[in-house]
């Protein structure tokens, strides 16, 4: 019985090992599940150090606690919400752009701003649509700006009152283009001071004779001054005649009339006779006897050249 016993008892605990140890064994994680439990809180771990390798060593040895789990609980902090709200390096230049005007008016780059925005150190761009706090840009500032076609075509409609007051074609279009000259009506006359006459100053009168001179030696009077002459007030310009209203293909007697046929293209006198044309400025403009106001594209389609000693504006 003693010997029956001895026999069974360390069948008994030979077996108990063995469950022990195969429990054991079934309890141990793999690699992978160690692998997904560290990203489950990625965000935690990285804070505490602890990295992806070593956590999986522990948790394969079972040296560390299981991870937290994935659903947020009473005593397990979320992940924090920046990781999730990291913006992408286009919505940071979007945003940039959004408000590109007053990002460039502080020095603000886009590499910069970029940059700043991925890595959650600046704030959200000024929304675009005008706020309370924030002053809308003045209507027109920038739509108002006038190209140099524009600038060189008030000047021309006035040219006269312009060159009369000295201000030159160039000056003017770059102070136009500035914004610190206001425009001349496109089609009024410049208005012109009416002519004056200078009034002639009276003669002055002679004084009487000196009443210590004696009869003998009279004395003379003294020579009176005589009254300046008037300036003659200059004579106006005449202004351009035809000898008759031009006749021929893409020809107008208006300068007006030329513009609206061609807007894009430059407008110049045709001399009917010579067949030479010649730009707005020069002396020959719209003042030769014979000619027409002509798009300087047709008049070089219909053989006109330009005069030699004239510049194109």
């Amino acid at each position: 019985m003693k010997r029956c016993l001895a026999l069974v008892l360390p069948a008994f605990v030979i077996a108990g090992l063995a469950v022990t140890s195969s429990a054991a064994m079934a309890q141990q994680k793999t690699a992978k599940q160690c692998r997904d439990e560290w990203r489950a809180n990625e965000a935690v771990n990285k804070a505490k150090g602890i990295t992806e390798a070593a956590y999986v060593k522990d948790c394969r040895a079972g040296t560390t606690t299981a991870a937290q789990p994935m659903t947020p609980s009473a005593t397990t902090p979320t992940a924090a919400p920046a990781a999730a709200a990291k913006k992408t390096a286009k919505q940071c230049r979007d945003e940039w752009r959004a408000n590109e005007a007053a990002n460039k008016s502080k020095g603000v780059t886009e590499a910069a701003y970029v940059k700043d925005c991925r890595a959650g150190t600046t704030t959200a761009a000024q929304p675009t649509t005008p706020s309370a706090t924030t002053p809308m840009a003045p209507p027109g500032a920038t739509a108002a700006k006038k190209t140099a076609k524009q600038c060189r075509d008030e000047w021309r409609a006035n040219e006269e009152a312009n060159k009369k007051n000295g201000i030159t074609e160039a000056a003017y279009v770059k102070d136009c283009r500035a914004g610190t000259t206001t425009a001349q009506p496109a089609n009024a006359p410049a208005s012109r001071p009416a002519a004056t006459t200078a009034p002639a100053r009276a003669p002055t009168s002679a004084p009487p004779p000196s009443q210590t001179a004696t009869p003998a030696t009279p004395a003379s009077p003294p020579a009176q001054t005589a009254a300046p002459a008037p300036k003659a007030a200059p004579a106006p310009k005449p202004a351009p005649t035809t000898a008759a209203a031009p006749t021929g293909a893409n020809q107008f007697a208006a300068e007006a009339q030329a513009k609206a046929h061609c807007p894009s293209d430059l407008v110049v006198w045709v001399n009917t006779d010579s067949r030479i044309y010649h730009f707005s400025g020069h002396d020959d403009y719209g003042r030769t006897k014979q000619g027409a106001y002509m798009c300087e594209k047709d008049a070089l389609a219909a053989g006109d050249r330009a005069a030699k000693n004239e510049k194109r504006p």
